[in-house]
């Protein structure tokens, strides 16, 4: 630990209470035995590798700038905690709570952040790359220009969440929910969509390209202007969207539900197998694509 780190430590000892929980042998340590960090500073500590601050209560603690790489921090209670431009990498946050947590500009690459609760956490332009996330809460989360490329998020809960500009290239994000979520310029460029909830998502400019999105749905979600082309939207729920000047070259679209979708939608798509059209007609009786059976 750094000479910073060390007199944090003594200092919190000096305090502490006795012990009434049970967490890692850092957190005993930094709190004297009680476990309970909460609302401590403790901005610019620095860990070394493995250090144990699991189950620690801090909550409301001042950890900005900390340098927490590879920590094990699983079931640690960060609700409120002040995280931002923290180095979290590959660090155990599974299970942790970090509910209403300042994340802006963290760095939590390839961290395990398992069943962690994010739920209202202020996160801009934070680094989730490779990072495990699955089952994770981020629901109404601040997570503008996130950046989640190659992370997997299966099953995790983005509903109601800002991530206006976001990046999910190539992460793995089925039966994942983002009902309700702002998704304004994202990028999803190739990344896997199967089963994913985005019913009533604002998708304005998003970026689509090469998706695997079969049996995604999109229902009443705004698309205009994205760009969904050499995706795979078989047997997608599209009904009710809206496409005005999307972009959908070379998009599967075989056995997809397009019914009261509005904007107009080209024949460039690769395939329109067994689709059903906006205006309830099914494909195969419209020269095999949708063009001209649109809603305006």
């Amino acid at each position: 630990m750094t000479s910073r780190s060390l007199f944090i430590v003594a200092a919190l000892v000096c305090v502490a209470g006795p012990a009434s929980a049970s967490c890692g042998k850092l957190a005993e340590k930094l709190s004297g035995g009680s476990c309970d960090l909460h609302g401590k500073d403790l901005r610019d500590l620095k860990l070394d590798q493995g250090d144990d601050l699991s189950g620690a209560n801090l909550e409301r603690a001042n950890l900005r700038g900390a340098r927490l790489e590879r920590a094990n921090l699983r079931d640690a209670k960060l609700g409120g905690a002040d995280l931002r431009e923290a180095k979290l990498g590959r660090a155990n946050l599974s299970g942790a709570d970090l509910h209403g947590a300042q994340l802006d500009k963290a760095e939590v690459r390839e961290a395990d952040l398992t069943r962690a609760n994010l739920r209202d956490a202020r996160a801009e332009r934070i680094d989730l790359r490779a990072a495990k996330l699955e089952r994770a809460n981020l629901r109404g989360a601040m997570l503008e220009q996130a950046d989640f490329t190659g992370a997997r998020a299966e099953q995790a809960d983005f509903a109601d969440a800002r991530l206006d500009r976001a990046v999910f290239r190539e992460a793995y994000l089925g039966r994942a929910s983002f009902r309700g979520a702002r998704l304004e310029r994202a990028s999803f460029r190739g990344a896997r969509l199967e089963q994913t909830e985005l019913r009533d998502g604002r998708l304005d400019g998003a970026e689509l390209r090469e998706v695997r999105a079969e049996r995604v749905v999109l229902r009443g979600a705004r698309l205009e202007r994205a760009d969904l082309q050499g995706g795979d939207f078989s047997r997608a729920e599209l009904q009710d969207a809206r496409f005005d000047r999307a972009q959908i070259r070379d998009a599967r679209f075989d056995g997809a539900d397009l019914r009261d979708a509005r904007g107009e939608l080209d024949g460039n798509a690769r395939s329109w197998r067994d689709a059903t059209c906006p205006d309830g007609q099914k494909a195969e009786g419209s020269n095999g694509t949708c063009q001209g059976h649109y809603k305006r």
